[in-house]
């Protein structure tokens, strides 16, 4: 038996992109997350990054990079 939806809701099946996996989706998603995040911090927030924060998102773009690698 199927079970109903919402009106414009879809699995990440149906439609998506295909040429991305789920990894690399969530990464990506992970990462807009973390720019976004960090803006509003900065600007609104007034928080300062740390130079351990910095580093922390270097080792993000690392992971992506792995993540994305063709084998």
């Amino acid at each position: 038996m199927r079970q109903s939806r919402k009106p414009g809701a879809f699995d990440g099946g149906e439609r998506g992109v295909p040429e991305f996996t789920t990894a690399q989706l969530k990464s990506i998603q992970e990462v807009i997350t973390l720019i976004v995040f960090s803006v509003f911090s900065v600007l609104d927030l007034r928080g300062p990054l740390k130079w351990n924060d910095l580093v922390g998102f270097a080792m993000m773009i690392g992971a992506v990079a792995v993540i994305f690698q063709k084998l």
